[in-house]
């Protein structure tokens, strides 16, 4: 869904940099970002999980929702052998 069609504050992953690019943020296990500013002009504010801000073109599209595995960092590594 282009980002010019989504409201204020919407969770969404899977963020394209150019439009008709495909995907290149936000992809990881558990991330999610935020719209920050209405994409009223040509650009959109979305700040990541990281806490970086980033404005990107509001042709450019995203998926709604978060990543699946929010608790993929929380894991563990065991030991080898």
């Amino acid at each position: 869904m282009p980002l010019a069609s989504m409201r204020i504050r919407t969770i969404i992953h899977n963020i394209e940099v150019n439009p008709g690019q495909g995907g290149k943020l936000v992809r990881a296990a558990g991330t999610s970002a935020k719209i920050l500013k209405e994409p009223k002009s040509r650009y959109c504010l979305i700040i990541l999980s990281s806490g970086v801000e980033k404005l990107i073109d509001s042709l450019c599209r995203a998926t709604v929702g978060t990543m699946s595995n929010p608790s993929h960092r929380a894991e563990e590594l065991k030991k080898a052998g």
